[in-house]
């Protein structure tokens, strides 16, 4: 089979015949594959933090900046106050003040209930153990007389039986009559002085044991009645608002930008930016196309003009959404809505990349050939 060629020659054309077989020249080479070696993409540098944009709350004014930009702050450092904060304090060391006064009168009330709770439990004491003595002396007292009532009484019977015997004087009979009347008398005392100590004893032990309740009931009523628990809560309450106008570092970090001054309202926007420096990542934007190339773990590169020398990372996050680009490129021709997955590179040079927070970079990261 041949293919026919036309040859201009002069004026006219000359028709020649070619044979197409293997060695012929205008047969088509085949194509040898583009081995790629990296994968290339637009990327920002940034805190591994991000950029925190500390804000106060609203319808108040900024009454001081204790920072400036480039400081670097310790977590917990203040970095601005708002005009509300004197009020705040003020409210708060008052309440701090009553709920000192309040626990100084709780323990003066306790010491003082404490006192009177001890004095009620000696009377109490004394009723239960020395009662049952004075009771079992006096009836004692009642044994004996009764015994000398007995002893009257003989006396008074053998007296009898002398004068029915004509031996004895009715003298000494009205004498013994008379000793038995005052016998008599003297065990109808001694058994009234009885009942009087027993029932006495239990009137003191229940008048003892009420003082107590009531001295207890009183000290309860009297801590209820001082109300520390609820001045706590104020306190916590006040602390709570204090520690509102007072802006505060949520983390060691760097004053990137310093965005209000003293006497703005605050709310319609943040005042001040920080971040956490000491490690810093580029955020690099693989085309959806390339992402798959891309594995963690690989050592990438990072370039750019303003940069004083190439940086190196490895990229520890591979995001799973697709989105749009946020980083633009210079190129006006260049796609201004590509489709790209957010791999994060933490770079291995903090130091140089925290004077650029936001720099535009490129990324190069080895393709993964499995």
């Amino acid at each position: 089979m041949a293919a026919m060629l036309l040859v201009a020659a002069g004026a006219g054309f000359a028709v020649r015949s070619i044979p197409l077989g293997a060695g012929s020249a205008l047969e088509s080479a085949p194509e040898k594959p583009v081995r790629r070696t990296a994968v290339s993409a637009r990327g920002r540098i940034q805190p591994v933090s991000e950029v925190i944009e500390i804000a106060a709350p609203p319808n108040d004014r900024i009454e001081s900046i204790a920072v400036v930009e480039g400081d670097e702050v310790e977590k917990d450092a203040l970095l601005a106050r708002v005009e509300s904060w004197g009020e705040r304090l003020r409210d708060r060391d008052r309440i701090a003040s009553v709920l000192s006064e309040a626990r100084t009168r709780l323990a003066a009330e306790t010491g003082l209930g404490a006192a009177r709770a001890a004095e009620a439990r000696n009377r109490v004491d004394r009723a239960e153990k020395l009662a049952p003595h004075d009771i079992a002396s006096q009836e004692a007292l009642v044994r004996i007389a009764e015994a000398t009532l007995d002893f009257a009484r003989g006396q008074q019977k053998r007296q009898t039986d002398l004068i029915d015997g004509k031996t004895g004087t009715i003298e000494e009979g009205e004498r013994r009559k008379l000793a038995v009347r005052q016998a008599e008398e003297d065990l109808a005392r001694a058994r009234t002085a009885l009942e009087r100590l027993r029932s006495s004893t239990a009137l003191e032990l229940d008048l003892a044991r009420e003082q107590l309740a009531t001295v207890l009931a009183s000290t309860e009523r009297a801590r209820a009645e001082i109300t520390v628990d609820s001045t706590l809560r104020e306190l916590a309450l006040a602390e709570e608002r204090l520690r509102l106008t007072e802006l505060r570092a949520p983390c060691p970090g760097r004053i990137l930008k310093v965005i209000a001054h003293p006497g703005e309202s605050t709310g319609a926007r943040a005042i001040l930016r920080m971040a956490d420096m000491r490690q810093m990542v580029v955020i690099a934007e693989i085309y959806e196309t390339d992402a798959r190339f891309v594995a963690l773990g690989a050592r990438a590169r990072v370039t750019s003009p303003a940069l004083p020398a190439e940086l190196t990372g490895t990229v520890d996050r591979i995001g799973r959404v697709v989105a749009r680009n946020a980083v633009m490129d210079i190129d006006p021709a260049a796609d201004a809505d590509a489709r790209v997955v957010e791999t994060r590179v933490r770079l291995e040079s903090p130091d140089v990349a925290s004077r650029f927070v936001n720099l535009q970079v490129t990324v190069h990261v080895p393709v993964d050939e499995r």
